[in-house]
């Protein structure tokens, strides 16, 4: 029996036999979820589907002349997945009767893809507020030293999944993160919270030729649906701060850090509501939410040693989630789905990160940050075996930075020899705003046994990233190099100091401090937008056959294609889809045709859609000035005047005001530099980067109620992109390219500038071809009995190579395709430990770290979760989860030379310094409904995380260089615990 539905619908399909098993045809089979029926008639093998079924239970009920109407039997309709039903019809005399038949847990007629969580799972469960919290209960998940709403996902790095909630992709077109990201708070905005959501799918292999776009894996979820009945509900839940334990503080062993800030206090709140129902009975079904969220953490800064010593300040957090849904049936085969929801919060003035304890209230800043986000979706079956699938969406994010007004006022105004701030600030904010229209359509045909699919799809991206710097914008220099635009925000300025005569100077190069006078340096300013407006429109289209022998065997072939078009401010690249073609091939073989077991194989290559990040990095230049001299600044500091141009010569001095007299200084002429940055080029025939996956797996379903899934994965990097070169840009440039593949052509390039290639240990720049390797055996299984339920999975894996993906744990860098691994090639990188060599200096390492294989920083040996539920016929409930996790491992990092950097290169090999502790962490939750009449209940819950308050080391300080040369005297210390107990408190009432 062959199907069809999408990723926010699903499928019921079975046979109706007699009572000697005899197949029936023309029997009627009615679906009913209680949105109206769905009819359908058996075809003359006794068989049914009904397609694009929204999730959630629907009640079977099947009439046919000389047969007792079959009824009182339930199936439930899952996302993206077909739920197989048998029916068997008896002649018995009376009217209507209990029919014997069985609801199939297998899907035996494809591969298993991944995890399904439904609403009522995810309610029992101890489990953080926001949807991203249910994806690390998935087999082939764990994190990923990003943080907890960007895992690793099938070895993946936390930047290479997609997040598609009701359809809408909502992934962070900048950076590729679950929401509104940032490279300084990580993610803010994460979608919707778990009242609003009726399934959560985590795909992490085995994806059809319909899902691309990622290398990880893909969060697939669907939210709740309006029906015939009016339901609401209103909730609390409360983390209240004397409730909560006190998290470690990792030990002080290098007394020239900081004390740690204290902890004195965490409070968590938020209410909300959902109200669902009929617009028109049987035809329109409305659902809408409401969710505020506040929270609050006071710190105190303890280091005498430190400004502001005994100060106490709050962070708070501000979040207002929505959501609304409309659903029109307009026949029993076709509907139209309208969705909009959305995340925006701030985080209101004030020290909100965390170095901001030590800071003037100057440096404080306001956080804006959140989603908008919209989808119209049909839903069509035509002929009982045509369906038609069209969608256009739109998916906002933003992230801003925002400084007081007071700072605001003025440019950042620093003395460039002691730092002290006349005019103080952070000098510049970060911000992103995002929006991407997305428009799909699919259309499915079935012809008996064989079922085509085929579909095109497009994402207009647009992003705009960069720095607005601290002031006011509309300032024009007046310099006569100058273009005359006025300043598209503020600018950094830095006092210095000239002589008055500069010969007057005695013969050990000091003047007095009479002959000295201050000017003014704009060090950074630009005339481009602060934000940097970049696109990427990203379409592609799939074809996919799947035929069945004898509804045992089904065997399944889909290719996909991918194209981007890569536009920044200053340069474009097309990625091409003929370079982009993703084979899907999969073949499931029902052994005893019984739908309780199946074995199938997989094949599939997936292609990144690349973030924008590199858009604005390397396809983009900021125009404006780095360096523009004055005589004079205003007493506001927002406005220079008497520019010193070109050609005048002036001599720098270094006022000693300890001593009474200045050091004098170089003499400078040049008092205006232009800035257009510079671009990083795009090698002819650079390619989307690839990873290739093969499954074998086995489920079965030996019992009723329970399931059992294995299976086997490899997972490798196929092609990687990257911003490659051979000197760190020295003196050479930089290019985009595929290592490995077109980067031969670097070094041509570049011994036309520099024929010794920055004196590397041979005129030649090879870099190692990049490998991450990943091999997993996964075990799931899920049982359902009267009152209790539960699930287990378990991971045994290893992950090794020399690149970890688009983010890096080594540094901490989040800047995907254009992280530092490649910026140096190998032979330069072996000239520091060359005795020949004039830049010799030797360290104790080889040269060859940079590329070395080994285990990689998301390398976990074994990842087991656990969940399990019993719910008493008086109304309680007890559930309890286990997430059990080997360490990571621990390397020893130098910095690079040229960058006078830390954690870049592994000395003696990844993973020399062993790994961390493991860890086990028990949550759990208890709640008890009290039932009263008309249906209306009132819940109340306690769900506490950390139940044995165990405070297990989680990372570690890993630089063994604070900077090159310089050791860390921190080297191997405990930056982070598992958190705390924390305990919530929750109450609903619902009818």
């Amino acid at each position: 029996m062959l199907y069809a539905q999408d990723a926010t619908t699903g499928a019921i399909s079975g046979t109706v036999t007699g009572p000697n098993g005899a197949l029936i045809p023309g029997a009627r089979v009615i679906l009913d979820g209680g949105r109206g029926q769905v009819v359908r008639v058996t075809d003359a093998n006794g068989a049914f589907r009904a397609s694009a079924l929204i999730p959630g239970q629907y009640q079977i009920t099947v009439t046919a002349p000389g047969f007792e109407t079959a009824a009182k039997l339930t199936a439930i309709a899952s996302i993206n997945n077909l739920t197989p039903v048998r029916i068997t019809m008896t002649r018995a005399a009376g009217a209507v009767v209990e029919v014997l038949a069985t609801s199939q847990a297998l899907d035996t007629t494809t591969q298993t893809s991944g995890s399904t969580f439904t609403s009522e799972t995810i309610s029992s469960l101890p489990l953080g507020r926001s949807f991203s919290s249910i994806v690390n209960l998935a087999a082939g998940v764990s994190s990923s030293g990003i943080d907890a709403n960007n895992p690793s996902v099938g070895g993946s790095s936390g930047l290479e999944n997609q997040y598609v909630i009701d359809g809408v992709n909502t992934t962070g077109a900048g950076y590729g993160a679950n929401g509104s990201y940032s490279i300084v708070y990580g993610s803010l905005g994460t979608g919707i919270n778990t009242d609003f959501i009726s399934e959560v799918q985590i795909k992490s292999f085995g994806m059809d030729a319909e899902f691309g776009g990622a290398t990880g894996g893909m969060v697939n979820a669907v939210t709740k649906t309006g029906d015939n009945t009016l339901h609401a509900q209103v909730f609390a839940y409360f983390d209240i701060d004397s409730l909560q334990a006190k998290d470690k503080v990792p030990p002080r062993i290098d007394p020239s850090l900081r004390i740690p800030l204290s902890f004195d206090s965490r409070n968590r709140y938020e209410i909300g509501f959902t109200v669902s129902g009929p617009v028109i009975k049987d035809r329109l079904f409305y659902f809408i939410g409401y969710n505020p969220i506040r929270s609050s953490i006071k710190r105190t800064q303890v280091d005498p040693d430190q400004p502001f010593y005994g100060r106490q300040v709050e962070q708070k957090t501000e979040t207002d989630t929505y959501y609304g849904k409309l659903n029109w049936t307009i026949t029993s085969s076709q509907s139209l789905e309208f969705s909009i929801f959305g995340d925006p919060g701030k985080l209101p003035f004030g020290p909100n990160l965390a170095n901001s304890l030590y800071d003037a209230p100057d440096s404080w800043e306001e956080v804006e940050f959140g989603g908008r986000n919209w989808t119209l979706k049909y839903n069509g079956v035509f002929f009982s075996d045509f369906l038609v699938e069209a969608r256009v969406s739109q998916a906002n994010n933003k992230f801003r930075r925002k400084l007081g007004p007071t700072t605001q006022s003025h440019f950042q105004v620093l003395d460039v020899y002691t730092g002290f701030g006349y005019a103080p600030g952070p000098g510049y904010v970060d911000g992103t705003d995002d929006r991407n229209r997305q428009y799909d359509l699919k259309l499915t045909k079935i012809f008996g046994p064989l079922e085509l699919k085929a579909g095109y799809f497009k994402e207009d991206i647009e992003h705009k990233g960069g720095n607005s710097y601290q002031g006011p914008a509309g300032f024009v220099d007046p310099h006569v190099e100058a273009t005359g635009q006025p300043y598209s925000s503020g600018a950094q300025v830095r006092q210095r100091y000239y002589m008055l005569d500069p010969t007057l100077v005695d013969a050990a190069g000091h003047t007095p401090l009479s002959n000295i006078a201050p000017y003014f340096r704009i060090v950074r300013a630009r005339t481009s937008p602060p934000l940097i407006p970049t696109s990427a429109p990203w379409e592609g289209y799939f074809v996919q056959a799947k035929y069945s022998w004898n509804n045992r065997l089904f065997l399944k072939a889909g290719f996909r294609w991918e194209q981007e078009d890569m536009k920044g401010l200053q340069q474009t690249y097309k990625f091409k889809a003929a370079d982009a073609m993703a084979p899907r091939i999969s073949i499931t073989w029902d052994p005893e045709g019984d739908g309780r077991s199946k074995v199938y194989a997989f094949y599939g290559k997936y292609f990144e859609k690349v973030p924008l990040d590199l858009a604005v990095r390397s396809l983009s230049t900021e125009i404006g000035v780095s360096r523009s001299d004055f005589y004079n600044i205003n007493s506001a500091y927002n406005v220079l005047s008497n520019p010193i141009e070109n050609g005048v010569s002036i001599r720098d001095v270094r006022p000693d005001l300890a001593s009474g007299y200045g050091v004098a200084g170089s003499t400078n002429s040049t008092h205006f530099i232009g800035s257009a940055g510079f671009l990083t080029p795009v090698l002819p025939g650079t390619k989307l980067p690839y990873t290739t996956e093969y499954v074998l797996g086995w489920d079965m379903r030996p019992y009723e109620g329970v399931s059992v899934s294995n299976r086997v994965i490899y997972r490798s990097v196929g092609r990687v992109l990257e911003d490659m070169g051979i000197d760190g840009g020295n003196n050479l440039p930089y290019y985009i390219a595929n290592p490995g593949e077109n980067s031969y052509l670097i070094g041509d390039l570049a011994r036309a500038i520099d024929p010794t290639l920055g004196n590397s240990v041979t005129p030649t720049a090879t870099w190692p071809k990049p490998k991450r390797d990943y091999w997993a055996y996964e075990f799931e299984v899920m049982k359902t009995a009267p009152h209790w339920t539960g699930f287990m999975n378990l991971r045994l894996s290893r992950l090794e190579g020399n690149y970890e993906g688009l983010f890096r744990n080594d540094n901490g860098q989040s800047d995907p395709n254009i992280t530092s691994l490649y910026d140096f090639s190998l032979e330069y990188m072996k000239k520091y430990e060359d005795p020949a060599n004039p830049d010799y200096h030797p360290r104790g390492l080889t040269g060859e770290e940079a590329f070395a294989s080994g285990p990689l920083p998301n390398d976990r040996t074994v990842v087991a979760n656990g969940g399990l539920t019993y719910q008493w016929d008086s109304g309680f409930s007890l559930t309890t989860l286990v997430k059990f996790q080997t360490g990571t491992p621990l390397n020893k990092l130098y910095g690079l030379i040229d960058y006078d950097n830390n954690g870049e290169l592994a000395a003696g090999g990844r993973g020399s310094q062993g790994r961390t502790p493991n860890t086990l962490n028990f949550d759990l939750s208890a709640q008890y409904v009290w039932t009263m009449a008309n249906k209306h209940q009132i819940s109340a819950r306690v769900d506490v995380f950390n139940l044995w308050n165990v405070h297990k080391p989680v990372t570690y300080d890993q630089d063994y260089e604070a900077a090159v040369d310089a050791p860390n005297a921190n080297f191997m210390n405990v930056l982070t615990y598992q958190t705390a107990r924390r305990i919530r408190l929750g109450v609903k009432y619902q009818f």
